[in-house]
C-alpha cells in the first residue's frame, strides 16, 4: 500500500470512509476510485476482507497498490487519528451536494448499501449530513456510485478553491 509520503506528500485534501461495507465489487470499485484520486480509504467495522489476490481481483480492484487503506472498528476512532470533519453522505442530508464547500481535510463518511448510515453509526461524531440530489425517485444510488459522486464534488470544491 502507499502512503501519503510515498505520494511525495501529495494529498487529495480528503479521505473516504465505508462505515459496515458488505458488497466486495462496491469495496473494489470505491478503492480504485480513493487510488485515481490518491484520497486514502477508512473500512469501517468491515466484515473481514480476504486481501489475497484472487479476492480483490474478483472484487475489481487492480490498483491496490497505488491505495491508502486503514482499517477501524468506529468511525470515532477513524475521526480520532485524522481530526477530520465527518461528511456523512445521506439520502435525508439535511444539506444538498450541489453547491456545498468541502474544506481540506474533510472525511467522506457512506454507510453500508443495504441501509446506509444509521444512529449508531453515527454515535458521538459531530457530522455534516449531506445529500446526493437526483431528479427522479428511487430509494437511493448504488454506493459505489455515491462515493464517486462525492469524491468528485470534493476534489472539485477543494481545487478550484
Amino acid at each position: 500500500m502507499v502512503t501519503t509520503a510515498e505520494r511525495g506528500g501529495v494529498t487529495p485534501g480528503f479521505e473516504v470512509a465505508l462505515v459496515r461495507p458488505r458488497i466486495p465489487p462496491n469495496i473494489g470499485n470505491v478503492a480504485r476510485t480513493c487510488a485515481a484520486f490518491g484520497a486514502p480509504l477508512h473500512l469501517i467495522a468491515a466484515p473481514a476482507l480476504r486481501l489475497d489476490l484472487a479476492a480483490l481481483r474478483r472484487a475489481g480492484v487492480d490498483s491496490w497498490s497505488q491505495l491508502e487503506l486503514h482499517t477501524h472498528d468506529h468511525l470515532s476512532e477513524t475521526l480520532t487519528l485524522t481530526g477530520a470533519r465527518p461528511i456523512a453522505f445521506s439520502v435525508d442530508g439535511e444539506a444538498p451536494l450541489t453547491g456545498f464547500e468541502f474544506q481540506r481535510g474533510d472525511l467522506l463518511v457512506f454507510g453500508p448499501e443495504d441501509e446506509g448510515l444509521t444512529a449508531s453509526d453515527l454515535e458521538g461524531v459531530e457530522a455534516v449530513r449531506v445529500r446526493i440530489p437526483h431528479g427522479r425517485e428511487v430509494r437511493s444510488l448504488n454506493l459505489a456510485t455515491s462515493v464517486g459522486i462525492g469524491v468528485w464534488a470534493a476534489w472539485s470544491s477543494l481545487t478550484r478553491a
